[in-house]
Parts: structure tokens; C-alpha cells; sequence
């Protein structure tokens, strides 16, 4: 976003898949297949006119952006479908397909990762030499980053105050990721849980995900930028990851396109969805900021909006405030605030986007809905626990480790059934309910 553009006037809209095969779902390290041009060199982008296409980092992730911004959000959810039936018809001649939700349910990082070896390899290399990006963390998370630009200072501290509201609520409607190495996760937002820890080693770089209460880029750059490269320098001597997008916040600004980009969205089934719940995000930050003082929404510390979002990545649609602070400052007079019905109350949702908010009143978040289905089939439901996957591992209790295995090779079935449906959901464009 080049050119300064005031608050809500055009969008950027950026969304990750999984390339899978097709008949196992495994991951499959086949960007390259799709970034290829017309002289048949491997590029790290291919534009064309209304989108373009890249990687980053994992050699099975493929990503889709608006070329540019764009003033109408309906027109993305057109273009990106059109976008995901081109990916899949040339993936098709490799038996591949593309998959949604934000995490892969069965994925080994440990074995299937393969980093991208084309352009910008030096900087994805210095990412795996500081923290071994083998890891879910790192290469098993896809999203949907929403670019909001602004014009002057005033919009940019308008904004990111009413960005960091936002943040801890987006989980209860974007959940997309409760299956975990073929196991129930205790997460509904699983990709947040590791978003949230993949980069504790330089603990600069991600803060608390919930940016801090900034006035100006000058701030900015003091309190965020300043002390983020001089953590990182001791392990990054030459400076290939001194850049604004090592910031990994779950919102950063991009001074370099006078934009602010929100992270913390899983990606949905389909760009239905996808834009359904861009849409609502945004009529909710239109509302915040046409309601609210910036002193008033900054009222809120880092630290309770981060309680927030650890209750949301848990419980999804489920999620209820126990902030009255919060809760006053979002329109509303009491202790226990169920989050879901801050977004259906809105009072300028379209009717497309107030149907979306219904079905997930209805049937949950994707995570939600997924669990569901899931359980209706005969998934096993044992949580997966980190502490107990470690020494299943490290063989030092074989019943675990054979139990673990066991319940891993029955769910597989039903994920694929499942998985499968969803994959189809993306391809058709349609929302995944169960059944």
C-alpha cells in the first residue's frame, strides 16, 4: 500500500494455504509448481492483475494478496475464489490440491518441513538458525493478514488504539485450528498457542502479541523497533533481520506502506468466510473509533487485553469478558460479557455478515464446528498434552507412547473424511457445517 490512503478507503487482504496431496492430504513441498513463470524460473512472487501469489518460508504454504489495495471487500471474496481454482487446476497435474484451516491436523513438522531454497533463502535460513523453525510455530500455521492503511499520524494512533481492542476478540470468531499431530487440541486457536511462543527465545520480537499503547511512528520506533533489533543483534551480526517484519506482534505497522496488519485471523474454509469475518472485524473498528476517545480505548492495559485473548484462544465462541473496564468501554454494563454478541449487536453489519454471525451462533466457530463433526464420527477426543507428546517421544513410558500412537492412527481416518469435506468447502466456495 504505497500510497497514503485514509481509514477504511482500501484494504490489503492476504491469505495462506496448505498444498496437500491428494489423495493421502500430506503436506507436499510444491510451492515452487505454482510460482513458476512463463520462462519457467522459479520466482518468490507472481503478480497479476488484482492478485498476487507467494511464498514464505515453508515450501508447502502458498499465499494469495490483493495486488495492491482495494476499496471493495466483496470483490476480494470473488477474486480470491477464482484464485483457488487456478491453484488448484495446475496443482491437479500433480495430483495436489490446496487445503484449508490454519494448521495441518496430522502434519510431523520434524519430517515434512521443508524450507523455501529460492529468493529471500538467506532470510528464511537466519529465522531457522536462531530458532529452528522445525516446529509448529513456524511451519505449520496459515492466517489471514488484514492491511488497514492510514494517512496522517492522528489515523495511525486512532487505529492501532482500536486494533488493540480488537485483537484478543478476534479468536472467538476466527478458530480454526483444534486438531493437533492427529489429536484434539486443548486450543481452539491452536496457531495462536504457538504463534504466541515460537519466538519466547527473543522475547523483544513478539512482546506480549498485544502492542503496546503508541502515540506516533517516532514511538514506534523507540519503544518497539529500537529494542527488537538490539535483542536480535548478537544472533543477526548482518542485519538480514532487521526490518519492521521481524516484528511479530499480532499487529505491526508497515511504515514502508503507511499501513497497520492484523495477524491474529486463522483462515477459514473459504473466502466466504474469510471476507465474512474481515468485513465484521471492520465494522467493529469503524464502531470503536466513532464511539470511543483514543485516550478511553488505551485505557486498557497490554495486560488485560492478553488475559483476554489466552480465554479466547481456549474457548472460542464460547469466550466471555470478566473485565467490566473492557466491557463498559465495548457499550456494556456488566461483569460477564459473552464476546460473540458485542460483534451480532453491531449495528451497521450487512446482512451477509450478520447470517455468518448467526451460524456461529448457532454451530461455533470453525474450530467448533469441526470438533462437532468430528465427534458425530467417532473421533477419539483425548486432548493432545505437550508434557505427555514429550515423553511418549523420549520412549520413557512406553504405555503412553503406544496409547498416543493407537489413538493417532484411528483418527486419522475420520480427519481425512473431514479434511476432505473441507477442501471441497474451499473449492466451492461454501461454508462447513456438521453434519
Amino acid at each position: 500500500m504505497k500510497d497514503k490512503l485514509s481509514l477504511f478507503h482500501a484494504f490489503g487482504i492476504e491469505a495462506e494455504y496448505m498444498i496437500v496431496r491428494r489423495d493421502s492430504l500430506d503436506v507436499d513441498p510444491s510451492a515452487s509448481f505454482l510460482l513458476t513463470d512463463e520462462d519457467k524460473t522459479i520466482q518468490n512472487e507472481i503478480s497479476f492483475d488484482k492478485t498476487a501469489w507467494s511464498n514464505e518460508l515453508a515450501s508447502h504454504l502458498i499465499e494469495m494478496k490483493t495486488n495492491g489495495p482495494v476499496k471493495l471487500l466483496d470483490e476480494v471474496e470473488s477474486i480470491f475464489h477464482k484464485d483457488v481454482l487456478r491453484m488448484n487446476s495446475i496443482l491437479k497435474e500433480k495430483n495436489l490440491m490446496l487445503m484449508p484451516t490454519a494448521m495441518h491436523p496430522w502434519m510431523d513438522p520434524n519430517k515434512e518441513f521443508v524450507i523455501w531454497p529460492h529468493e529471500n533463502q538467506e532470510i528464511y535460513n537466519a529465522y531457522d538458525e536462531i530458532f529452528n523453525c522445525k516446529g509448529h510455530g513456524w511451519s505449520n500455521l496459515q492466517s489471514v493478514h488484514i492491511n488497514l492503511g492510514y494517512s496522517n499520524e492522528e489515523e495511525f494512533e486512532s487505529i492501532h488504539a482500536a486494533i488493540r481492542i480488537l485483537l484478543p476478540l478476534i479468536p472467538a470468531l476466527a478458530a480454526s485450528s483444534p486438531i493437533l499431530e492427529a489429536r484434539r487440541s486443548k486450543y481452539l486457536d491452536t496457531r495462536l498457542f504457538f504463534y504466541i511462543n515460537n519466538q519466547k527465545k527473543i522475547s523483544e520480537i513478539s512482546g506480549e502479541i498485544i502492542p503496546e499503547i503508541i502515540k506516533n511512528e517516532e514511538q514506534y520506533r523507540k519503544l518497539i523497533l529500537e529494542p527488537m533489533y538490539k535483542a536480535i543483534a548478537s544472533y543477526d551480526p548482518n542485519k538480514i533481520l532487521q526490518d519492521e517484519w521481524l516484528n511479530s506482534r499480532g499487529a505491526i505497522a508497515r511504515f514502508d506502506r503507511s499501513a497497520i496488519e492484523i495477524r491474529l485471523m486463522d483462515i477459514q474454509e473459504c473466502p466466504k468466510a474469510d471476507l465474512s469475518l474481515v468485513k465484521v472485524f471492520i465494522v467493529f473498528l469503524q464502531h470503536l473509533i466513532a464511539k470511543c476517545s483514543i485516550e478511553e480505548m488505551n485505557s486498557i492495559s497490554t495486560k488485560e487485553l492478553k488475559e483476554l485473548l489466552d480465554l479466547s484462544i481456549l474457548h472460542g465462541s464460547k469466550t466471555i469478558s470478566h473485565n467490566p473496564k473492557l466491557n463498559q468501554l465495548l457499550g456494556y454494563h456488566q461483569n460477564l460479557l459473552p464476546i460473540l454478541g458485542v460483534f451480532q449487536n453491531l449495528s451497521n453489519l450487512q446482512n451477509g455478515e450478520a447470517q455468518y454471525l448467526n451460524l456461529i451462533s448457532k454451530y461455533g466457530s470453525l474450530s467448533e464446528r469441526i470438533l462437532t463433526h468430528l465427534k458425530s464420527q467417532g473421533f477419539e477426543n483425548e486432548i493432545w498434552d505437550e508434557k505427555l507428546d514429550s515423553s511418549s517421544k523420549n520412549m520413557e513410558n512406553q504405555d503412553s507412547f503406544k496409547r498416543n500412537l493407537a489413538i493417532q492412527e484411528n483418527n486419522l481416518q475420520y480427519l481425512r473424511k473431514t479434511y476432505t469435506q473441507l477442501c471441497e468447502c474451499l473449492d466451492k466456495n461454501e461454508i462447513f457445517l456438521p453434519t
